[in-house]
C-alpha cells in the first residue's frame, strides 16, 4: 500500500509541474510540419544585424537564445539580417560552409527538433532539393539521412521540418547537391537559411532518479505522520 502511495504522489508531483515520466523511446521518423510544443525556442530576435563582412566582422557563432545553441561549422560569414519570422533569421553566406549544428545551451538530451528552412543554392529553377542530416548522442551518429524539399533561389519560402523519436544531442543539417548525402567534411556543401528553431529536451535518468527518490522520501514522511500522532495521543 505504501508504495502504491508513494508512487501516485511522485506522478501527480510530476504532472504538476509540467513533466512526465519518459516512456520507451519511440521509433525515429523525420516530420513535415510543425508537430511539437517545444521546451526551447530561438527565433534569432536577440542576434542582431549581421551581413557577413560590413557592418561587423566576420562570424561563426556560436549564438545561444532560449535554451539553443546555433553554430556554423566551416563557414565564417553568418548572416542575419533576412526575414522571415520576425526581424532576423540565420544563413551563413559565406560558400565555405559544411553544415549548420544546433545543441541545447545545456548540452541535454532532446527527443524532438523542429526548424523552418529553405535554401539558396544556385540549381535549375524548381529543382527543391532536399537537405541532409546526422543526429548524434554523446558524439556517436544514431540516425542520418535526407528528406524535405527546399524552396529554390526564385521561389524563396520556408518549410517547416523536424525530428522525433530515440534521444539525440546534436542536429547537424546542410544541403549537398555533390555527394547526395550528408557528409561532415565536405566544405560548401551547406547554403540554407533557418528560423524559428525548436527542441523538446528530456531530463537526465540522473535528474528523474534524484526527483523521483525527493517524491518518494516525502511520501513516506507523509504517510508517518498520522502514526506518530496517535502514538503521541495514547501516550
Amino acid at each position: 500500500m505504501a508504495r502504491l502511495e508513494v508512487g501516485a504522489l511522485a506522478c501527480a508531483a510530476a504532472c504538476a509541474v509540467g513533466l512526465s515520466v519518459p516512456a520507451q523511446a519511440q521509433p525515429f521518423q523525420v516530420v513535415n510540419g510543425s508537430f511539437i510544443t517545444p521546451t526551447g525556442f530561438n527565433g534569432f530576435e536577440g542576434i542582431g544585424p549581421h551581413a557577413g563582412t560590413s557592418p561587423t566582422s566576420p562570424w561563426s557563432g556560436p549564438y545561444t537564445e532560449g535554451g539553443i545553441t546555433v553554430q556554423s561549422i566551416g563557414g565564417d560569414r553568418v548572416v542575419t539580417t533576412y526575414q522571415h519570422d520576425g526581424l532576423y533569421s540565420w544563413y551563413d553566406g559565406s560558400g565555405q560552409n559544411i553544415y549548420t549544428k544546433f545543441t541545447t545551451a545545456d548540452g541535454g538530451p532532446m527527443n524532438a527538433f523542429q526548424f523552418d528552412a529553405t535554401t539558396q543554392l544556385i540549381q535549375p529553377i524548381g529543382t527543391f532539393p532536399k537537405f541532409y542530416y546526422q543526429l548524434l548522442r554523446s558524439g556517436n551518429v544514431v540516425a542520418t539521412g535526407g528528406a524535405g524539399a527546399l524552396c529554390d533561389t526564385i521561389n524563396v519560402c520556408f518549410h517547416t521540418y523536424g525530428f522525433q523519436g530515440g534521444l539525440f544531442d546534436e542536429v547537424r543539417l546542410q544541403t549537398n547537391l555533390v555527394d547526395g548525402a550528408f557528409n561532415a567534411n565536405r566544405a560548401g556543401a551547406n547554403v540554407m537559411l533557418f528560423d524559428n528553431i525548436k527542441v523538446r529536451e528530456v531530463p537526465e535518468p540522473a535528474t528523474w532518479a534524484l526527483m523521483l527518490l525527493g517524491l518518494g522520501a516525502v511520501g513516506y514522511a507523509m504517510r508517518r505522520r498520522p502514526e506518530v500522532g496517535r502514538a503521541v495521543r495514547l501516550a
